[in-house]
């Protein structure tokens, strides 16, 4: 081979090379935390880029929509800071995440901002807008923010709302005076086409997050629905200075609607105000509740699963492999007694030790040697449930997700995300 045929050659591989290769990710660095300034380094980003917004405040008067998977970076909660100014509906919300391509399945990361509602629009609304139930966003990941002051009172405004096929973890967050903190749905049918089991990562998970509500109609803190999932663990909730109508889960049957598929509370500190309160109130699908602890000056706090239809047994929706455990309340450490749902509505078709359990629990070490077939034990320190299989052969029938979600240990982030660096890839837009 000539030299100029081998130059040829070995700068032809070289450029297929680089064909070849991804690319490396670059950082966009907003000129401010201004919506035109925000949205323009967005637009400029490619997919796996980091748009990182400087500290700074902003009134933003429309919502800003990202269509592809990138980490949008504020300089950290009280340093970059947005104000609403949207017009009030039911899915105004300053951010959404809405891929044009869902199928690419790419990660989305929101991180380091405070979000104030100004009790005009909601916070953040993450959607899959596919109809195809097997392909849903599985890294999604909302951390280290804070929203407050999201709501109108004539809409069911909400800090966060996922909607469609998407899981991943909200995490590290503060909420206070929200509407509604977290809401779950996922497009009716779509939503029940898609594959479920408990204990698995096919939810959006919403952990170690701290709630403080204090304002308005500003009890309720998660709900789901039209197809919906999402777990509750992890997070200290204080609503002893809301106001409202005292409930604080919802998980919505089919009515008008279709229902929630499935929905897990556990390992949560609530703390509430003196008075008749609810706990939850689970209407349809499957409730996995465990080791919830609240801490309740007074009186009682109650439970309620309920059915709304009517028809013939089982009606469609309606609640199903349900358990209960472990969840107390007391006026403090020492003081606490069990709470137990109890059926408010239909009960020809919510029955116990058929469509809901309360079964026997302790210490996983505790757990009977011998047992007979049906029977069930479940466990206070590690969350799981056992039934007895055959005779004397325990299985397990539950166990909880990995903790901390992958999502949240794969990248951990700074409690409070500094600035961020200055960047080797950096593209100046204004």
């Amino acid at each position: 081979m000539t030299t100029k045929r081998f130059f040829h050659f070995l700068c032809t591989a070289q450029l297929l090379a680089a064909a070849a290769a991804p690319s490396s990710a670059a950082t966009i660095q907003a000129a401010s935390a201004s919506r035109a300034d925000v949205g323009a380094a967005v637009t400029a980003a490619q997919s796996g880029d980091t748009v990182a917004v400087p500290a700074g405040t902003a009134t933003w008067s429309t919502s800003l929509r990202i269509t592809k998977g990138i980490t949008l970076q504020g300089a950290g909660v009280g340093k970059t800071v947005i104000t609403s100014s949207v017009a009030p509906g039911y899915y105004s919300f300053l951010l959404e995440y809405s891929p044009a391509s869902p199928a690419l399945n790419e990660p989305f990361r929101l991180t380091g901002f405070e979000l104030n509602g100004n009790w005009m629009s909601g916070g953040i609304f993450a959607n899959n807008n596919t109809s195809d139930s097997t392909k849903p966003l599985t890294n999604v990941r909302i951390d280290h923010n804070y929203f407050h002051d999201c709501g109108n009172n004539s809409y069911s405004a909400r800090a966060i709302l996922v909607d469609g096929m998407t899981w991943g973890v909200i995490d590290h967050n503060t909420f206070r005076n929200n509407q509604k903190t977290f809401d779950d749905e996922l497009s009716d049918n779509v939503g029940w086409g898609a594959a479920f089991a408990v204990g698995s990562p096919n939810y959006m998970y919403f952990e170690d997050n701290t709630v403080t509500n204090a304002t308005g109609n500003t009890s309720l803190i998660t709900s789901g629905g039209q197809g919906g999932r999402y777990v509750v663990r992890y997070n200290t909730i204080d609503t002893t200075l809301a106001t409202g109508s005292g409930q604080h889960w919802d998980i919505h049957g089919n009515l008008s609607d279709r229902g929630t598929v499935g929905a897990e509370i556990y390992n949560n500190v609530l703390i509430t105000r003196t008075g008749s309160y609810q706990f939850l109130d689970q209407r349809g699908g499957t409730g996995i509740i465990f080791n919830n602890r609240v801490i309740k000056p007074s009186s009682d706090i109650t439970t309620q699963v309920r059915e709304e239809d009517t028809g013939t047994y089982p009606l469609m929706d309606q609640i199903k492999n349900s358990y209960y455990w472990n969840n107390t309340y007391g006026p403090s450490t020492g003081s606490e007694k069990p709470f137990t749902p109890f059926v408010a509505a239909g009960a020809a078709y919510v029955q116990l030790n058929r469509d809901y359990f309360l079964p026997p629990s302790g210490l996983q070490a505790s757990r009977p040697s011998t047992c007979s077939t049906g029977a069930l034990y479940a466990s206070t320190d590690t969350g799981r449930l056992f039934k007895c299989a055959s005779a004397n052969n325990w299985i397990v029938q539950y166990e909880p997700y990995t903790y901390p979600h992958p999502l949240v240990t794969g990248t951990p982030p700074p409690v409070a995300p500094p600035p961020p660096a200055a960047p080797s890839s950096l593209r100046i837009i204004r």
